[in-house]
């Protein structure tokens, strides 16, 4: 099995409206070679079929942007996070995270407030894109929001 990563990173300067945005974007592929025949219970009856595709891809975006002091001593952070899948449906599960075959998509987008480089309060909505599929999108469908509190000493 190969799987190839591709990475990016780009900041870019202040402006009026925020203090600095963070790019990424992440492209992943993963391919599967040559596969060894396992048996069934019949040793007689062997099999190299993938119950996934030989080859797979997909790409994750986010955007970080943040604001120094919107109030006084609170910094805010907004993430916008987009992934989907490319093509294929990858045979190594996990491979790309929770997203499974074509048309499996993922959006997020979150606020989180930071006092002092102490406290941080944030709450972001998640949201699955795309219909529903037994074998391809299992998960669609299951929007949520999340809140989180952390404190650093």
């Amino acid at each position: 099995m190969l799987q190839v990563d591709l990475n990016a990173i780009y900041l870019i300067d202040p402006r009026w409206f925020w203090d600095s945005i963070t790019l990424v974007a992440d492209i992943g592929f993963i391919h599967v070679g040559e596969v060894t025949p396992v048996s069934g219970p019949d040793p007689a009856v062997t099999s190299t079929d993938l119950t996934y595709s030989r080859d797979a891809s997909a790409y994750t975006l986010v955007a970080f942007t943040a604001v120094n002091n919107v109030f006084s001593g609170w910094d805010l952070q907004v993430p916008l996070a987009v992934q989907g899948v490319i093509s294929g449906h990858s045979s190594l599960l996990g491979g790309f995270g929770s997203l499974g075959g074509n048309g499996d998509m993922r959006m997020s987008l979150g606020a989180t407030f930071t006092r002092l480089q102490r406290l941080s309060i944030g709450a972001a909505y998640n949201a699955y894109l795309g219909s529903g599929d037994y074998t391809d999108r299992p998960l669609a469908d299951r929007d949520f929001v999340s809140f989180n509190v952390k404190y650093g000493f």
